[in-house]
């Protein structure tokens, strides 16, 4: 019978010496004898036809900052209202020029839209190691864009520090209401989507009386990178595991309009209404609090990786 052994393992140094790497692995020779192959994804980056170390972080650049040792390469820029603020590319290439655009409502029962901020100047700040913050990025709630550069991929957090009006107050209904998070990709080619169901109305008769009857997610993939299942929690507590209880499920939708795409992340309100009631009043926001709704650009493994009999595969788990 064949059998590989997989371990998982905490992000320690190697225990010998790496006699051949890839994106995703390397092999390690044990100075006790025998050999281990480690895998995690996004281990390492190309420059100048060798592999090298991913290190994640974000150093400042001549018109930002830049995380450039991995395999996702990001590139930021001083003023949120740049063209591209936010660009990133794929380890196979594929340009993303992200511009986080509004927070608001959406009735699925009418279709009708109610915005509850617009993007606004921020100027991009660094936190060491691999995280930078635009804050107060909001014209109507306050709210900070938190980013993060991982092996793994790349993470945008929108964090909203205050709590936000009420559906009601714009004639909406908590039942029927979402809140969505826009960012603009501007002309991506290349993008495949597949839908999925978070949630399919069974009742044919609320199905009539819905514009938007059923809450959906999309898995949306550019070249080898998708974007990862989002997710929304309060503070720095966070469940990765979409499936585990209490975990508030963001559905994903990739909208393409005349020459550009933004993606549109939705929570259903009901969801997330006693979370958004703890935080503090307008105008008392601070930075210490805050509810969190996330996108994730991970780099899938590359290539078809073939396990074999009697080697030992040290699984490293990804920051991301």
């Amino acid at each position: 019978m064949l059998m590989a052994v997989l371990v998982a393992c905490a992000d320690v140094p190697p225990d010998g010496d790496v006699v051949e790497r890839g994106q995703d692995y390397r092999v390690v020779q044990k100075r006790t004898g025998g050999r281990y192959t480690e895998l995690r994804n996004g281990m390492h980056y190309q420059s100048g036809g060798q592999w090298l170390e991913t290190v994640e972080e974000i150093v400042p650049g001549n018109s930002g900052a830049d995380a450039v040792r991995g395999p996702h390469k990001v590139r930021l820029q001083n003023s949120l209202m740049a063209q591209g603020a936010v660009e990133i590319t794929t380890p196979d290439g594929k340009i993303l020029k992200a511009n986080f655009s509004e927070l608001r409502y959406f009735d699925a029962a009418t279709g009708q839209y109610a915005s509850l901020g617009k993007v606004k100047e921020s100027k991009l700040e660094l936190l060491p190691p691999n995280q930078a913050i635009y804050r107060d990025v909001c014209d109507g709630v306050s709210a900070d864009l938190l980013l993060t550069y991982t092996a793994g991929g790349f993470e945008a957090d929108l964090v909203i520090r205050e709590s936000p009006p009420s559906p009601e107050s714009f004639g909406f209904h908590p039942e029927s209401t979402r809140l969505q998070v826009v960012t603009g990709f501007g002309s991506v080619s290349g993008v495949t989507v597949e839908r999925h169901f978070l949630r399919q109305e069974k009742d044919e008769m609320k199905r009539k009386q819905l514009i938007e009857p059923d809450f959906v997610d999309e898995s949306i993939a550019v070249g080898g990178s998708v974007f990862g299942y989002g997710t929304a929690f309060s503070g720095d507590s966070r469940t990765i595991s979409t499936a585990e209880p209490g975990v508030i499920k963001v559905g994903k939708e990739w909208i393409q309009m005349e020459e550009s795409n933004a993606l549109v992340e939705s929570i259903e309100y009901l969801d997330c209404r006693n979370e958004l009631a703890k935080l503090p009043s307008p105008g008392n926001g601070g930075d210490k609090a805050g509810f969190r709704i996330d996108y994730i650009i991970n780099g899938a493994i590359t290539g078809s990786f073939t396990f074999q009999s009697g080697v030992t595969y040290w699984v490293r788990p990804s920051a991301s």
